[in-house]
């Protein structure tokens, strides 16, 4: 008898494995809804797979989804919003804590809209997701707006988590301290090919924040986009804080345009599009640094800061081929680099209302002192960096920043382009020459690594 027990036990062992969840409306509770297969999923450590068939619209939550506590990966189709109530009923859209022990759990959400997640912005962090401990993240084609936390509106790693974001968007993410889009405190993250607007911080970093408080952590960001993002004190774009261990960040293909490091004049600093402290390690190359400084303002069709601003801290080392309009010394760009310190940046902008936007079909004029004169040793074998943030091949040696120019002969079409409020618009987004489809029409992000 005992042995066949022992059989029973593990035959049912051994057919333990991966399922396929499929959430079948937008119920906030019940069977189908997306609370009901999260835990579900829940009840194994296998990892399973949540989809959503042909389901489109909101599903609008009345709290807290499950506490993700095993590998899962949640499929969305690109028509799934996941939204919360905003201030009238705040809480945080999606949490992840996986317990330490053995390798990370993958936890990968795809192809969703995450929206009006919103905690308690004195203490929390992560309005839409936070994730901690043994998780490895891995975020594609999601939208993230208008989420609110202390740190970290959107996206808040900490405590080891770990994070790849990879062609996705925050917009409009506000946080009361710092990181208006992410927060990364003794954790890591990688950002590729992912745009940030209009990301609003009222300390540190509008759209960035990196920092460490008991353990190391780091950044690498490449072939994305810092449109208008804004920062009450420092970092318009990104802020570094070197806390009681080692931080670093590292920045390849990274556009800097239009960002404020003291919006509103009530800062002491600026520094809109990059700020160092406690002298981390930052190396930064062919990046693109344009009109970013201190208290910005919009007239008619173009817009001016009280003061041109790129930098400031310590800790940054460039190594080269990047562009900046102005020699800012606490950029530390060097001739010597190959950075080029004046030209022309040739981004083809419009300003309309209090919108900044980038065209789609031509981000980059011919006359762009940017075109063709990135590192070729520091553009070759990723495709991360052989392709700008659109999926267009580079042409020759990349070009500065994370737009690549394209004859017109062979130019990308679609219309509309990178704006704080619309996004990137066009049925199918850029094509031509190595071309791909952009993220729909949505809100975008800004990050916050601690």
């Amino acid at each position: 008898m005992k042995k066949i027990l022992l059989f029973i036990f593990l035959f049912a062992a051994s057919s333990v494995h991966a399922a396929t969840i499929t959430v079948t409306n937008r119920s906030d509770s019940g069977d189908g809804s997306l609370r009901a297969a999260i835990t579900t999923a829940n009840g194994d450590a296998t990892a399973d797979t949540i989809e959503f068939g042909a389901l489109s619209g909101t599903i609008a939550l009345d709290s807290s989804l499950p506490t993700i506590t095993t590998p899962i990966t949640i499929t969305g189709n690109g028509n799934i919003t996941i939204a919360g109530q905003g201030v009238s009923n705040p809480f945080r859209l999606m949490d992840i804590n996986i317990a330490p022990g053995g390798a990370a759990s993958v936890v990968t959400v795809d192809s969703l809209t995450f929206q009006d997640g919103d905690v308690d912005p004195l203490v929390e962090t992560g309005g839409a997701i936070q994730a901690q401990r043994n998780v490895d993240l891995v975020i594609t084609n999601c939208i993230f707006s208008t989420n609110i936390a202390v740190s970290g509106g959107a996206l808040a790693l900490l405590n080891g988590a770990s994070a790849t974001v990879t062609r996705s968007r925050f917009e409009s993410n506000q946080a009361t301290t710092s990181g208006g889009a992410v927060y990364v405190e003794d954790a890591t993250i990688t950002i590729k090919r992912t745009r940030f607007y209009r990301n609003t911080a009222n300390v540190l970093g509008g759209r960035v924040l990196i920092s460490s408080s008991s353990d190391s952590a780091s950044g690498t960001i490449k072939t994305s986009l810092f449109l208008q993002n804004n920062a009450n004190d420092f970092g318009g774009g990104v802020a570094v804080s070197n806390g009681a261990v080692s931080v670093s960040l590292t920045l390849n293909r990274v556009t800097f345009f239009a960002n404020d490091g003291d919006f509103g004049g009530i800062g002491p600093s600026g520094a809109g599009a990059l700020y160092a402290s406690g002298s981390p390690t930052i190396t930064v190359s062919n990046s693109f640094f344009s009109k970013n400084g201190k208290n910005r303002s919009i007239s008619g069709s173009d817009f001016s800061f009280t003061t041109i601003d790129y930098c400031g801290g310590s800790g940054i080392a460039t190594l080269g081929n990047n562009f900046s309009e102005i020699t800012d010394t606490e950029c530390y760009f060097s001739s010597g680099s190959s950075d080029i310190l004046s030209g022309t940046s040739g981004l083809n902008y419009t300003v309309s209302g209090s919108t900044i936007s980038i065209d789609a079909t031509s981000p980059l004029l011919s006359s762009s002192s940017a075109i063709n004169v990135g590192s070729s040793s520091g553009c070759t074998g990723d495709s991360d960096l052989t392709t700008d943030i659109d999926g267009t091949a580079n042409v020759g040696i990349c070009d500065i920043g994370a737009f690549e120019f394209v004859p017109s002969s062979g130019g990308s079409s679609g219309s509309g382009g990178d704006s704080a409020t619309g996004g990137s618009s066009g049925s199918g987004g850029s094509s031509g020459s190595g071309g791909e489809t952009v993220l729909p029409t949505g809100s975008g992000c800004s990050l916050l690594v601690d």
